[in-house]
């Protein structure tokens, strides 16, 4: 997996609550966000992997 940037907590939030998965990342303190085969995963210590489509997060912060 290459490493592509740093998502901010609110934006994890936003993106996990926009898709009715708040609770998984209740512990998340920014993420890491890793691209492959079109959907990003985002994870850190506390939280079970969260998958969601590059181009859905796109939408919600760019990724740097």
């Amino acid at each position: 997996m290459e490493r592509v940037g740093q998502v901010e907590l609110a934006t994890l939030y936003h993106v996990i609550d926009h898709y009715g998965m708040f609770d998984i990342a209740k512990q998340g303190i920014g993420a890491r966000v890793e691209a492959g085969a079109n959907l990003l995963r985002l994870r850190d210590l506390n939280t079970p992997e969260i998958l969601i489509r590059e181009s859905t997060l796109r939408l919600f912060a760019p990724i740097s």
